[in-house]
């Protein structure tokens, strides 16, 4: 197979790109990865080989910082879905993190040239073509930044700085995206506590929450009636969510035994979900049964959607 000669993706342009991928993928005759029902029907050999070259073409076409977003996904399906998550949403391709960081009026100006500017004055000193003290007249840097850059003092932004890295806040945007996608939009307190959880389960504290806001949390996660998912109940007719290769997806218990559940799933449309023509039917077990939810809504009297 050909190797992927293009640009690899920086988290912008995804359309583009995608396009792109896609018809190197039909080239490779490998396409067929993408393919929802071969994802969950088929995974015979045949199938495992397309999918792993599928994911090495992919991957190779991909900046080292973009990989954090896919690197727990299993096929090539997941990569592409999760990518599309991110960086097809209007207002995240252009940017690193969910916020960007703007300057209040009145306040001080912590840096008034670029980095070309820096390194040329720099360059000046080392060379010796000026002094300090010329080069800060010169370049208006200031004399203290010139001094403490060579010696990579003070190299963090001005201000309070972020408690968690690009890479974090990236999943953290997947996670919203995705779960807005499925139709259980996140509210303020569930991301809360789902950032809640993940300190916990890395052993980080934060200074910002004590002890006390800790309780109010876990108890409003009894007592908040806005939660996403309601405790799993093994019976039959109950709707649920379902967890099957990374991907989540509503159904309707039909029979239970003590290790599974036989669930019926709903299928995902362009804006919503909606019963397939052809039943799809499953066996699950009872720890990839994510919760119960309330029975899906009819938003069309024509279609089952």
């Amino acid at each position: 197979m050909n190797h992927v000669f293009m640009k690899p993706f920086d988290g912008t342009n995804f359309g583009t790109w995608s396009y792109r991928m896609k018809l190197h993928l039909e080239k490779n005759k490998v396409l067929t990865a993408l393919d929802e029902a071969d994802a969950k029907t088929k995974q015979d050999e045949a199938w495992k080989t397309i999918d792993v070259a599928a994911r090495d073409h992919i991957v190779k076409s991909l900046e080292d910082r973009i990989i954090d977003v896919i690197k727990d996904q299993k096929t090539a399906r997941d990569i592409f879905g999760a990518l599309e998550r991110v960086y097809a949403k209007k207002g995240l391709a252009a940017q690193d993190m969910p916020r960007t960081y703007k300057r209040k009026v009145g306040s001080r100006r912590y840096k008034d040239y670029d980095e070309e500017k820096l390194q040329k004055c720099l360059s000046s000193i080392r060379s010796s073509q000026m002094s300090h003290r010329e080069a800060t007249k010169y370049y208006n840097i200031p004399r203290r930044t010139i001094l403490n850059k060579p010696k990579e003092n003070h190299m963090k932004k001005p201000g309070k700085q972020p408690i968690f890295s690009n890479a974090e806040e990236t999943v953290f945007v997947d996670c919203i995206a995705k779960m807005s996608d499925y139709g259980f939009p996140l509210t303020e307190f569930d991301l809360r506590m789902i950032i809640k959880d993940y300190l916990q389960q890395k052993g980080r504290t934060l200074e910002q929450m004590s002890d006390g806001d800790d309780a109010n949390l876990e108890m409003t996660a009894v007592t908040n009636p806005r939660s996403i998912l309601k405790p799993t109940v093994k019976k039959i007719g109950q709707h649920c969510v379902v967890k099957y290769d990374g991907d989540f997806y509503p159904g309707v218990i039909l029979s239970v035994d003590q290790d599974t559940a036989k669930v019926s799933t709903m299928a995902k449309g362009l804006k919503s979900w909606k019963w397939p023509e052809k039943v799809d039917i499953l066996d699950y077990k009872w720890e990839d049964v994510m919760g119960n939810i309330e029975e899906p809504g009819c938003i069309s009297k024509t279609r089952k959607l």
